[in-house]
C-alpha cells in the first residue's frame, strides 16, 4: 500500500453479531482487509461508535442499512483508514534495527503478512541466513545513523562491492542483499517509504571458468589412479566404480547417485542371447535439495550401454554392501547423506559425464 492510498467500500467488512443467547437484538461491526494480504483484519469496531465519533444521531438500534451508510459516510469523510503494520511510518528510521527487526523470525511482521498472502510462510532457516548475512557482511559498513530515507540505490551496488572486497563470499554478500530488498519491500507496501532503493540492485555474480572436458588419454590416465586404489577401502572402490559408469556410460553425477540395479537389463542380439553388454534405463535421479529420488533433468528418459564386465563388478560391490534390486549403489546404507561418490565430484571426474568411452 502506498502512503495515502484511500479506503473504499470493497475494503470494507460488515458483520452481524448476535445477541440472542444475551435475549438482545443483533448489531453491526466493522473489519478493514488488510492491504498486504486482502484478506479481513481480526480487528472489529462497532459500527454505532464509529457515528458516534463522527457526531451522527443515531435513534434506536442499527440496522444492515444504517451499518453501510455509516460506512460510507465513514470513508467519505476520512475517519477509516488501512491498519498500519510497523510501529511507525516514518522514513527517518533507523536503517539498522528496522532490517535486524524484518529479518527475525519470531517477531518480524513481513513474515506474517507474506504467510498470510501466499499461504507459504518462509522457513526459519531461510529468515536465519538472511539474517546472519546481514548482521555479518553489511552491518559493519552501514553507518549507525543511517536511515531509510538516506538509503540509496548507489550506496546499495557499493555496500555490494565493498562486501566482496572484504572476502565475503557471493552466497554470504546475496543473503545481506535479501534481507535488505525483503525490509525495504515491507516498508514500500507499508507506506513508510515512497521509493524503494533496492528497486533494481542486481545480485553478485562471479563467473567462473568453465572446466574443458579431459581428453580420452586424460580420462584413461585417472581410470588407472582410481583403479590402483580402488582395493584400499569400500570408498575407493565405488568412486573407481562410479568414475568407470560416468565414462563408459555418460550421464550426470545425480543420476549416478541415483542408480539402482533394477535399471538394469541384458542387451539381447537378434537371436534373443544376452550380448557382453547391459543396458541402464536413465529415469530417475538424486535430488539432493529433497534427499530423495526424483525425476531425470526435464523429465528426460533415455537408455546407455555399458560393458556386461562393469555390470557384474557394480552388482558384486552392491552385494557386499547388502544392496538390494531398488537399492541405491552409490548410496551410504545407515546414512544416506554419506555418498560415496561423492569423493570424485571435484577431482575432474564430473567433466567426463556425456562423454562415454566405447574399447
Amino acid at each position: 500500500m502506498k502512503a495515502g492510498q484511500k479506503v473504499t467500500i470493497s475494503d470494507v467488512t460488515i458483520i452481524r453479531r448476535s445477541r440472542k443467547s444475551e435475549g438482545r437484538k443483533a448489531s453491526y461491526c466493522y473489519a478493514i482487509k488488510d492491504p498486504l494480504t486482502g484478506k479481513q483484519s481480526n480487528s472489529k469496531k462497532s459500527v454505532a461508535e464509529l457515528a458516534k465519533k463522527m457526531g451522527m444521531p443515531i435513534k434506536g438500534k442499527i440496522n444492515k442499512s444504517d451499518a453501510k451508510y455509516i460506512i460510507s459516510e465513514a470513508i467519505a469523510k476520512g475517519f477509516l483508514h488501512f491498519p498500519v503494520h510497523s510501529n511507525t511510518l516514518d522514513p527517518e528510521q533507523l536503517l539498522i534495527p528496522y532490517v535486524e527487526k524484518i529479518c527475525d523470525y519470531d517477531t518480524s511482521p513481513w513474515v506474517k503478512a507474506e504467510a498470510q498472502r501466499t499461504g507459504q510462510p518462509h522457513s526459519k532457516k531461510y529468515m536465519n541466513r538472511m539474517k546472519r548475512g546481514f548482521q555479518i557482511h553489511a552491518k559493519p559498513l552501514i553507518p549507525k545513523d543511517m536511515t531509510l530515507k538516506s538509503f540509496t540505490k548507489p550506496f546499495a551496488n557499493a555496500l555490494r562491492d565493498k562486501m566482496y572486497e572484504n572476502g565475503s563470499s557471493p552466497d554470504c554478500i546475496n543473503s545481506a542483499l535479501e534481507a535488505l530488498t525483503a525490509a525495504f519491500n515491507y516498508a514500500e507496501h507499508t507506506g513508510v517509504i515512497d521509493y524503494n532503493p533496492m528497486t533494481g540492485v542486481k545480485k553478485f555474480v562471479v563467473k567462473r571458468k568453465e572446466r574443458k572436458p579431459l581428453t580420452r588419454a586424460e580420462a584413461i590416465r585417472v581410470l588407472e589412479v582410481l583403479e590402483q586404489h580402488s582395493s584400499e577401502t569400500r570408498a575407493r572402490k565405488g568412486v573407481s566404480l562410479g568414475a568407470r559408469l560416468v565414462v563408459r556410460g555418460g550421464g550426470r553425477i545425480s543420476e549416478i547417485r541415483g542408480m539402482s540395479l533394477s535399471q538394469f537389463s541384458p542387451v539381447l542380439d537378434e537371436e534373443g542371447n544376452e550380448t557382453e553388454f547391459v543396458q541402464i534405463e536413465i529415469d530417475r535421479e538424486w535430488d539432493d535439495a529433497l534427499k530423495k529420488i526424483g525425476p531425470t533433468k526435464e523429465r528426460y528418459r533415455r537408455t546407455t550401454v555399458i560393458p556386461k564386465e562393469l555390470a557384474d563388478e557394480l552388482r558384486e560391490f552392491a552385494a557386499e554392501k547388502g544392496i538390494g534390486e531398488n537399492g541405491l549403489i552409490f548410496m551410504a546404507t545407515r546414512d544416506s547423506s554419506n555418498r560415496l561418490v561423492d569423493y570424485s565430484l571435484n577431482s575432474g571426474i564430473i567433466t567426463m559425464q556425456q562423454m562415454p568411452i566405447q574399447d
